[in-house]
């Protein structure tokens, strides 16, 4: 009988295989699992990358890991993921801490890399925030994300996100255009 991990002969301790991409993507469908959850369970708003990926279709997607969560008490619900993660994994794989904006908080991962799985921040800093829902979480529409697109194209203080920035705009104009096709109504 074959196994996938190997044994060391001398000490006969167990030496785990290495880890697959498939281990990985299931590791990050749990993780977005657990996200959505948090996010659907408090009542939270998820904005950003991940709010304009659910709004376009399949194809015109930009890949992103991290969810932008609007939320009261963003330290709390931080914490709360984090330890649902934790939990799930069964160890302490994860932490909070501070973002450079103030009350913005993310929960990342305790390796070299500090993956970001989430960043929660207060609802009172888009006072102009407009939402939809679906599947029972609320999102922000794409009609905001334009608008935040365009203020950052804008503002030469965010250069660094001007990339980012365009190629949703495009993203968000192809939608617009698909969704007055008379052949998507």
């Amino acid at each position: 009988m074959t196994q996938n991990i190997a044994v060391y002969r001398k000490k006969n301790y167990m030496i785990p295989p290495k880890r697959s991409m498939m281990d990985k993507a299931f590791k990050k469908e749990i993780e977005d699992e657990k996200a959505l959850s948090e996010i659907k369970r408090h009542h939270g708003i998820i904005y950003g990358a991940q709010s304009v990926n659910r709004n376009v279709s399949g194809f015109v997607r930009r890949p992103t890991s991290d969810y932008d969560i609007l939320i009261g008490n963003p330290a709390l619900h931080a914490r709360h993921l984090e330890r649902a993660l934790d939990r799930r994994f069964g160890g302490d794989y994860y932490k909070v801490k501070p973002a450079i904006h103030k009350g913005t908080f993310k929960v990342v991962t305790k390796d070299d890399r500090e993956r970001c799985i989430a960043d929660f921040s207060s609802p009172t800093q888009f006072p102009e925030l407009t939402t939809t829902e679906r599947d029972g979480i609320k999102q922000s529409t794409l009609k905001f994300e334009k608008t935040r697109r365009k203020a950052i194209l804008a503002d030469k203080e965010y250069k660094f996100r001007w990339g980012k920035a365009k190629g949703d705009l495009e993203m968000i104009k192809y939608q617009e255009k698909i969704n007055k096709s008379p052949i998507w109504r």
